[in-house]
């Protein structure tokens, strides 16, 4: 499989993934400021399913893409592209 990605990806291309147990927007938001391309939030849905069935799974979608919106009004960030420019203190 990724043999045949390769073709079709830029050749800059480096995914940094996250499968750290993220659970809600502001670890998401983090993930993200750090460098993530993607993230898995398997575990956010498996309690939203488990409890609702598909009505959870929705209600999770809706719950964080709200306090994903809370979090970039709160920063005044417009794309969730400039993350890391609001995030990642560069005085360090």
């Amino acid at each position: 499989m990724k043999i045949i990605l390769k073709y079709f990806l830029p050749k800059d291309f480096e995914p940094t993934q996250r499968r750290i147990g993220l659970r809600s927007a502001p670890d998401t938001a983090r993930a993200l400021a750090t460098g993530a391309k993607f993230i898995f939030m398997g575990r956010s849905f498996m309690y939203g399913v488990a409890a609702l069935g598909n009505e959870g799974g929705k209600h999770i979608i809706s719950l964080l893409k709200t306090e994903l919106q809370q979090i970039m009004e709160q920063l005044c960030c417009v794309k969730v592209e400039d993350f890391p420019n609001y995030l990642i203190s560069k005085s360090l």
